[in-house]
């Protein structure tokens, strides 16, 4: 299934199961060393903070024809991507996943002392329904100290998903390759003067990750030429 597709049947599945709730008040994080270090537990807040709500809608799904069945193959391709998810934090080390983990952040906050920081009116960030949960928010305390209380949630996030591609967290994957991610959005949405800020946001982060040692490459892609396979 591809990222089109997903944020179609995400956003359908929201619809039926019910409104999803806004921002909500941030709990109170967790101690200062849990699950930073624990693999698995960063893995599962990442995977949480993007098909948690998703998981949630297919729950509330109503009966009727056809609607197990879309659960059954939906909860199957959720599980899909947490094992690729899972196969990737299993080949980094400690440091490289924190600062994979941080990834989806970062293009949603725009915040001083951050990686992509923006002044100006035009400030092209956000992803939509990114749920930034207590481990993330410790993941970013730690590597950003004092930052976590400047970061405010975007009024209208520019970018529809966010996908880590190709032969990520696969066995045939090799280390030194690094990382691609498709930055999904609809371009006609965006300004010239925003489309630019984020190319600009993204060139900051790689720049950030490649001096913690990993490397990531971004590509834009819009809903529409995707449609059109251009």
């Amino acid at each position: 299934m591809n990222a089109l597709a997903e944020d179609s049947i995400a956003g359908w599945l929201r619809g039926l199961g019910g409104a999803v709730p806004g921002p909500q008040a941030r709990p109170a994080l967790p101690g200062p060393e849990v699950g930073l270090a624990d693999g698995p537990l960063l893995q599962s807040a990442l995977s949480g903070a993007f098909y948690g709500p998703l998981q949630a809608a297919l729950q509330r799904l109503p009966e009727g024809a056809g609607m197990s069945e879309l659960a059954t193959s939906v909860g199957h391709w959720l599980d899909f991507c947490r094992g690729r998810l899972r196969g990737l934090f299993e080949q980094l080390d400690d440091r490289d996943r924190l600062t994979f983990a941080l990834v989806p952040a970062l293009l949603h906050f725009n915040a001083q002392g951050l990686p992509g920081f923006s002044r100006g009116l035009d400030a092209c960030h956000g992803i939509r329904h990114f749920d930034f949960n207590p481990l993330l928010q410790r993941a970013c305390a730690r590597q950003f100290p004092g930052r976590l209380e400047t970061l405010t949630e975007p009024t209208t996030p520019a970018i529809r998903s966010l996908f880590a591609v190709g032969r990520a967290g696969t066995i045939g994957a090799e280390e030194e390759a690094g990382i691609d991610f498709w930055v999904v959005l609809d371009e006609l949405d965006l300004t010239a003067p925003q489309q630019a800020e984020l190319l600009d946001r993204i060139d900051s982060i790689e720049g950030w990750a490649a001096k913690r040692g990993l490397a990531l490459r971004f590509f834009l892609v819009d809903t529409e030429r995707a449609r059109e396979h251009d």
